[in-house]
């Protein structure tokens, strides 16, 4: 978000719980560039409103939507929400910029998913918990939505737009 919107001092992160550990590493990260981080949470649809609400009441410029079955049931909520608060984002999974949001980076849910029905797959077949490894995604995507982009009024870097996996127009 930093390298799209290099402007954004104060950043939201949107997140279905308080994200303890996360937060505090993102803070760290963050103060290098001299961004505040901000957290958010929301669990329900009128704390998805109210949370974007109190976003742009704080002067956010940019927020991190947090990767979360709940924020992901409310995603066209929380697109067209931020549309109308004029608050560019970015996601963490690709189908989110596919799907209308401004930037998404992460692995494809579709991945995420295969691997979870493997390591079902195996506990069905009677491998114990214990020998069924954890897998974590290995492939991540940049997807840019430039027609979003144009909406928010934003120039999104050329550096940043070579790097991208996918460029919607």
């Amino acid at each position: 978000m930093h390298e799209a919107i290099p402007r954004a001092r104060r950043i939201a992160v949107f997140a279905d719980h308080e994200p303890i550990r996360s937060i505090d590493a993102l803070k760290t990260a963050a103060r290098a560039f001299d961004i505040e981080i901000v957290p958010f949470t929301a669990r329900s649809e009128g704390e998805v409103i109210r949370g974007i609400d109190a976003m742009k009441a704080a002067s956010i410029e940019a927020v991190n939507i947090l990767a979360s079955p709940i924020l992901s049931s409310f995603r066209f909520l929380i697109r067209d929400r931020l549309d109308v608060r004029r608050l560019p984002a970015i996601w963490q999974w690709p189908e989110a910029a596919e799907a209308g949001g401004l930037i998404a980076y992460g692995p494809r849910l579709s991945v995420v998913f295969r691997q979870c029905t493997r390591q079902v797959a195996k506990l069905l077949r009677g491998t114990k918990v214990v020998d069924v490894p954890v897998e974590q995604p290995t492939d991540f995507e940049l997807v840019i939505n430039l027609k979003i982009a144009k909406i928010l009024g934003l120039e999104i870097p050329a550096m940043l737009l070579g790097r991208a996996d996918q460029v919607i127009d």
